[in-house]
C-alpha cells in the first residue's frame, strides 16, 4: 500500500508493502478448524508490549478510554490477580510478561458461540509454567475460587483453572480455550495435520496484526454460526456500517495492521476478497467509482483541522436515493428537495449534479474571531469545494447562493434578528461573494456568530463556505494548484474517499468549547457537573494525544479489490 503522505516512516510498513495481499485465506495453523469465522494473528508480541509500555500517549489514551467506559474498566480491574501473577512469574511488568507470552506469533480464533481458542508461542515456555503457579497462588487466597488442576491430553500436559479456562501444551506452543473439549480437539487437529518440511518454516514475522473474518459465515441467520454475546453488539455496529456491511455479507474480509517501533504511528488496510461481484458494494456507496483525478493538498490550508473527500457519480447517486434510502431518510430530505427546486428555479437537482466533476472536498478549519466576540459555541469553519465540468454552472450556483441569502434574511427580518449583507468582486482571478452581519446583535453571540457565508468561483471550480476564513483558506490552496500540463508539480491523483483529522487543532477546538460541552453532557446524560467534566476531560486527553487520523477508501474495478486504509499517528510520531 502506498503512503498517503510523502514522509519517512519506520520500516513497519514492510508487512503491507512486501507483496499483494489477499483476503481469501485466513492465517494458517494446524490447530485451526477448517472453517473458522474469525482469526486474529498478533506478530512480535514483545515489540508490541515495549511500544505500549514506553508510550505516554497510549497511556493517556488508555486511561481516558477507561474513564469513558466505567463498565469495561471495572471488568479490566478484575484482571488484577492475573497482572500480579504475570509480574511475579517474569520479574517484569505484567505488560512486558504478556508480550513474552504472545511471543513471535499468536493466534485467536472463533468458531461459534463460546468456541474460541488462543494459540500462544512464548519465547520461553517455562514462563507459562511459572505464571500458572503464580495464578494458583493468587486463587488460593480467595476461599471458594477454582484451583489449578493438571490433566493429560494424550501425551501432552494440560491444566484447568476452574471450569472456564483450559491449557494444553502442543510442542513449543500453548493452546487456551474456555472448554476442555475445545482445547483437546485443537490439539488432536494438530497431530492429524501433515508434518511440515524444513523448507516450510516461516521467516521471523514483521511486527503487526491480521484480522480475518469469513463474511459468508457471519451473515448466516439460520443459527449455524452465531456471535458470542460479548461480541454481538460491537459486531452488529460493524456489520451494518455503510462501508463494511456489503463486504462482510458476501466474502472474507482481511485487515492488516502494522505499527512503528514506538507505536506512535499505526497503519492498516482492509481488503475484500478478490471478486468481480462488486455491484452490491457500488450500490451501497451510491455509484461506481469515477476515474482518478488530480486533487490539491488541502492539508496546507491555514488553520487546517480536517477534510472529507467523497468521489461519486453524483447525478446517479441522487437519482437512486429513493431505492437506497429508508422512508425516514426520504422524508427527512423532502424539505431540502423543495428548497433546491426553488434555488435552481425548477431545474432537476440531478441535472445540476451531472455538471459536478471529480470528488467533493469538504475542508474544515479552526474558527477565528479576531476583532469580534467569540460565540459560546465555536463550530469548525467549513468550505465545500466543487469541481465543475462546465464553467457556466458556477454562475448558476452563485445565483442560488444569493437566493439562499435572500430567503434567510427574509426569515430573520420576520423574527426581528440581524441580517446578512453581501458584496461581490474579483479577488486573484476568483469571482467572490461575501456576506457579513449588518450589525452586532445578542443572537450573534450564540450559533450565528460562527457564520459569515461566502462563495467563490473560477473556471471549473466553485467554493461554498460557512465563513470568510474557510473561504480564504480554500482559495489559498486552489490558487497554488499548478496549471494543466505542469506535470513536474501536478497534484497527486486519487480515486475513492478520504477522511482526515488533525489532532492538535481538534484539541484546541474542544478546549475552547469545554464549558459548553460539559453543560451539554450534564443535560443530555443527566450527570452531575463534576462527572460530566471528568468525561469531557477524558475526550480532551484523547484529542491531545492524537496527531493525525486518516481513513482512505479505494475502489479498484480492474483488480476487483476494495481497500480501506487508515493511519493513526499519536503525538511524538514522525512528521
Amino acid at each position: 500500500m502506498k503512503l498517503l503522505r510523502s514522509r519517512a516512516l519506520a520500516p513497519f510498513a514492510v508487512a503491507l508493502c512486501a507483496a499483494p495481499l489477499r483476503a481469501d485465506d485466513p492465517p494458517a495453523s494446524p490447530h485451526l478448524p477448517r472453517q473458522p469465522w474469525l482469526v486474529l494473528e498478533l506478530r512480535d508480541g514483545p515489540a508490541l508490549a515495549r511500544g505500549l509500555a514506553g508510550s505516554a500517549a497510549w497511556s493517556s489514551v488508555w486511561s481516558a478510554v477507561l474513564e469513558l467506559s466505567p463498565d469495561e474498566g471495572a471488568g479490566i480491574a478484575k484482571l488484577a490477580p492475573l497482572q500480579r501473577a504475570l509480574s511475579r512469574a517474569s520479574g517484569q511488568s505484567s505488560l512486558a510478561a504478556l508480550g513474552e507470552l504472545l511471543g513471535a506469533r499468536s493466534l485467536y480464533w472463533i468458531e461459534g458461540v463460546d468456541e474460541w481458542l488462543v494459540e500462544l508461542a512464548p519465547r520461553d515456555p517455562r514462563l507459562v509454567a511459572r505464571t500458572l503457579l503464580e495464578i494458583d497462588r493468587e486463587l488460593r487466597l480467595w476461599p471458594g475460587t477454582p484451583k489449578l488442576e493438571a490433566f493429560r491430553c494424550g501425551d501432552a500436559p494440560g491444566w484447568s483453572v476452574g471450569p472456564q479456562l483450559h491449557l494444553v501444551r502442543a510442542g513449543p506452543h500453548f493452546l487456551v480455550a474456555p472448554r476442555r473439549e475445545l482445547v483437546e480437539r485443537a490439539y488432536r487437529r494438530g497431530l492429524e495435520a501433515p508434518p511440515r518440511s524444513t523448507s516450510d518454516v516461516d521467516p521471523p514475522p514483521a511486527a503487526g496484526a491480521t484480522l480475518w473474518i469469513d463474511g459468508a459465515l457471519v451473515r448466516r441467520s439460520d443459527g449455524v454460526v452465531a456471535l458470542p454475546e460479548t461480541l454481538r453488539q460491537p459486531m452488529a455496529n460493524l456489520l451494518f456500517g455503510s462501508y463494511l456491511a456489503p463486504l462482510l455479507s458476501a466474502r472474507p474480509l482481511r485487515v492488516e495492521l502494522s505499527w512503528s517501533a514506538d507505536l506512535a504511528t499505526l497503519r492498516g488496510e482492509v481488503l475484500a476478497g478478490d471478486t468481480r461481484e462488486l455491484e452490491p458494494y457500488w450500490r451501497a456507496l451510491g455509484a461506481p467509482p469515477t476515474p482518478a483525478i488530480a486533487v490539491p493538498s488541502f492539508e496546507r490550508a491555514a488553520g487546517y483541522l480536517g477534510r472529507v473527500r467523497l468521489q461519486r457519480d453524483w447525478a446517479r447517486w441522487w437519482r437512486e436515493k429513493d431505492a437506497r434510502w429508508s422512508e425516514a431518510g426520504r422524508a427527512g430530505i423532502r424539505d431540502l428537495e423543495q428548497l433546491l427546486a426553488l434555488l435552481l428555479k425548477g431545474e432537476d437537482f440531478a441535472d445540476a449534479l451531472a455538471d459536478v466533476e471529480g470528488p467533493l472536498e469538504l475542508l474544515f478549519v479552526e474558527p477565528r474571531f479576531e476583532g469580534a466576540a467569540a460565540p459560546a459555541h465555536r463550530y469548525p469553519a467549513a468550505a465545500l469545494v466543487i469541481g465543475l465540468a462546465e464553467a457556466e454552472r458556477g454562475e448558476v450556483f452563485e445565483r442560488s447562493f444569493r437566493t439562499l441569502l435572500g430567503i434567510s434574511n427574509a426569515e430573520r427580518v420576520k423574527r426581528g434578528f440581524s441580517t446578512l449583507k453581501s458584496s461581490a468582486g474579483e479577488e486573484h482571478g476568483f469571482r467572490v461573494v461575501r456576506a457579513r452581519w449588518e450589525d452586532e446583535a445578542p443572537e450573534l453571540a450564540r450559533v450565528e456568530g460562527n457564520l459569515s457565508p461566502a462563495f467563490a468561483r473560477c473556471a471549473h471550480v466553485a467554493v461554498l463556505a460557512t465563513s470568510q476564513q474557510a473561504l480564504d483558506a480554500a482559495l489559498q490552496v486552489l490558487r497554488a494548484v499548478p496549471h494543466e500540463g505542469d506535470a513536474a508539480q501536478a497534484p497527486p491523483r486519487f480515486a475513492g474517499d478520504l477522511l482526515a483529522l488533525e489532532g492538535p487543532a481538534l484539541a484546541r477546538l474542544l478546549e475552547a468549547n469545554r464549558e459548553a460541552l460539559v453543560f451539554a453532557r450534564a443535560l443530555d446524560e443527566g450527570e452531575e457537573l463534576e462527572r460530566a467534566e471528568t468525561k469531557i476531560e477524558a475526550l480532551l486527553a484523547i484529542a491531545r494525544a492524537l496527531q493525525q487520523l486518516r481513513f482512505s477508501l479505494r475502489l479498484d474495478d480492474e483488480r476487483a479489490r476494495v481497500e480501506l486504509a487508515f493511519e493513526l499517528e499519536l503525538v511524538g510520531g514522525t512528521r
